[in-house]
């Protein structure tokens, strides 16, 4: 399969090639040489890198299935970008399948984000729907970005026959996918079918105060004192940033919850992500009052689901043999046809 360079200008909701040609322009096999298979986009005149593959030309009728994949929280776009790869193979995907892998740069308060790019602070939350840097301005929520890359597929003129979109992460890039799910802005998609996929992440945006109940498996209650703030977002909806009091504001409460229960979500479990001391695990006291391990979370998670939000739309699917590994994951069977359905 021949891959090409894909560039795509998200401020003017413009494609061209990175070379700014109109004539295709051939890239190395992303797999051996994901560089060349890698081009920035801009969000209100910000860059980003975008890692993706496709065939190209002046339209893409070809296209009919896009997979948009969120890296971790080392920031490892181009691993993940040719671990999608490497699943859309084994999978025996074709070139109807358009690969996106975007990159949320974090650098230190102290550093600055290069000229004209997009980066996020250590006290700003990518995986969170947090603003990007003040070094570059205009400061831009990482769910935004999302947004206007889904608004740009959902472009009939440049993608005639897209049918599918799958945002996919795992660990950090499964938080972002996640509350994602749950906050992104209404219309992006348009008409095109959405699906989510979320692996092993360190926790979740529940819609209400209730957590598992330590004291009886199985049951949800709110946390007891005040002090952990198990409800404060990213875990809860309360003192949210400015991602959730859009969303509120557009679709209240409620209407989120609602449509996050018709959302089409898988979850992938690995069986063996069952450690409570993992070093990238969060073990802060609101991840804590969701379980006590990813694994835990996630089961737990589809619980509360089960209890308060059915009939939804979302599924579990437990790996077994596999712990914290975003490749054996998304190589496995079920992973697979989560991201090929």
């Amino acid at each position: 399969m021949r891959h090409f360079i894909l560039g795509v200008t998200l401020g003017c909701a413009a494609l061209s090639l990175a070379a700014g040609g109109s004539a295709p322009a051939a890239a190395a096999d992303c797999a051996n040489d994901p560089q060349s298979c890698a081009a920035p986009f801009t969000v209100d005149g910000l860059a980003l890198r975008l890692y993706a593959s496709a065939p190209f030309a002046a339209s893409y009728p070809e296209v009919r299935r896009a997979l948009i994949v969120v890296h971790g929280n080392e920031g490892n776009a181009e691993g993940y970008f040719k671990t999608a790869l490497a699943a859309s193979a084994a999978a025996k995907q074709g070139d109807g399948t358009l690969i996106l892998a975007p990159h949320f740069v974090e650098q230190a308060q102290k550093t600055a984000p290069p000229a004209g790019s997009l980066a996020w602070e250590r006290g700003g939350d990518w995986r969170a729907g947090d603003l990007s840097s003040a070094k570059a301005t205009p400061r831009v929520s990482s769910f935004t970005v999302m947004d206007r890359l889904l608004t740009t597929l959902a472009d009939k003129t440049r993608f005639p026959n897209l049918q599918s979109v799958v945002i996919a992460g795992h660990s950090a890039g499964g938080q972002y996918v996640q509350r994602y799910a749950v906050l992104r802005g209404a219309e992006a998609a348009g008409p095109i079918a959405l699906r989510f996929v979320v692996a092993n992440p360190s926790s979740y945006l529940y819609l209400d105060a209730r957590r598992p109940d330590p004291a009886a498996p199985g049951a949800f209650r709110p946390p007891t004192g005040s002090a952990c703030a198990a409800n404060r977002y990213k875990y809860g909806l309360e003192r949210g940033n400015g991602a959730v009091e859009a969303a509120v504001a557009a679709l209240g409460v409620a209407g989120l919850a609602d449509r996050f229960r018709r959302q089409s979500v898988t979850y992938l479990l690995g069986e063996s992500d069952n450690d409570p001391n993992h070093r990238l695990l969060d073990k802060g006291c609101a991840a804590r009052a969701q379980g006590s391990t990813r694994l835990a979370r996630g089961l737990a998670f589809k619980r509360y689901l089960d209890s308060y939000y059915a009939p939804h739309a979302q599924r579990v699917e437990t790996v077994p043999g596999v712990g914290h590994s975003a490749a054996r994951m998304f190589r496995s069977r079920a992973g697979l046809a989560a991201l090929f359905p």
